[in-house]
């Protein structure tokens, strides 16, 4: 993701940089990222977990922006590595790796697919894609109280997320997208540029609000059931033990009421 990085701040400040150190900047990256991609396979490339959609994400930004040939040659690779993550989600699109993957996985996912939309003028748009939509709701359906996310797999009880990834969302999917708190939000997520540019790229003050709305979802193929009310927020978690950062956590269920986790589902052991 450095390489990613790198890339996106040379691009929006190039004209501010002298040359030693743009012509610095894309050596590195050639050498340490473009010249490695080309000539390696990778595991991480049909790793079936968040893992492809980070790695894949990030080395597709960097080559986008730096040598855009590369980039329409690289794109039948890259792009069978997104759907490879996808398909790790089922229809329904919930996150058995848990929030924290969510963010991180599907950050980059939904970062290299607006890259990509506006890099081939909306002929490859991966947001069209009705999955996409059900996973981009995801982190709706994890919100008990305000305060309170669900933390089951690989989540720390104190969990959050980068506010710019609903955003993101809500511009392209509107009112299917719920406003959520910012309660649990951050700018900064996983320490990554990305994030937070974005955050405050996108972030909309319209679409947040203080109370969530009543809801109830049913999750057939995760086995995910969350049901929520102006009293109470209560979800439980099937699935099976071999899913990807599993927890020992099917069966379990997290009851919240203000704002507190009543019983409780303590997540990994973290800060």
């Amino acid at each position: 993701s450095l390489a990613f990085s790198t890339a996106e701040v040379k691009y929006i400040f190039k004209d501010r940089f002298p040359k030693l150190l743009n012509d610095r900047i894309s050596y590195e990256i050639r050498r340490h990222t473009i010249e490695p991609f080309k000539t390696r396979k990778f595991f991480w490339e049909t790793h079936n977990n968040n893992w492809t959609a980070v790695c894949a994400g990030a080395v597709g930004g960097a080559i986008m922006y730096e040598d855009p040939e590369e980039f329409k040659r690289q794109l039948p690779r890259l792009e069978a590595s997104m759907q490879c993550y996808l398909d790790s989600y089922d229809e329904d699109g919930m996150c058995v790796e848990g929030t924290a993957y969510w963010g991180f996985g599907f950050g980059f996912f939904a970062v290299y697919a607006t890259l990509l939309r506006e890099f081939s003028n909306g002929e490859y748009d991966w947001l069209k894609n009705p999955k996409v939509k059900a996973i981009a709701q995801f982190m709706q359906k994890m919100h008990l109280q305000p305060n309170v996310l669900a933390n089951f797999s690989d989540v720390n009880a104190r969990e959050g997320y980068w506010v710019g990834l609903p955003h993101m969302m809500k511009n392209f999917y509107g009112d299917d997208i719920d406003k959520l708190p910012l309660e649990q939000a951050t700018i900064v997520a996983y320490c990554h540029w990305a994030f937070a540019v974005r955050s405050t790229v996108y972030y909309n003050p319209d679409y947040v609000s203080d109370e969530l709305p009543d809801c109830e979802y049913y999750a057939n193929e995760s086995s995910f059931f969350t049901k929520r009310t102006k009293d109470y927020g209560f979800i439980l978690k099937g699935g099976n033990q071999w899913e990807s950062h599993n927890h020992q956590d099917v069966g379990s269920f997290i009851l919240a009421r203000h704002n507190k986790q009543i019983f409780c589902d303590f997540g990994y052991i973290g800060p």
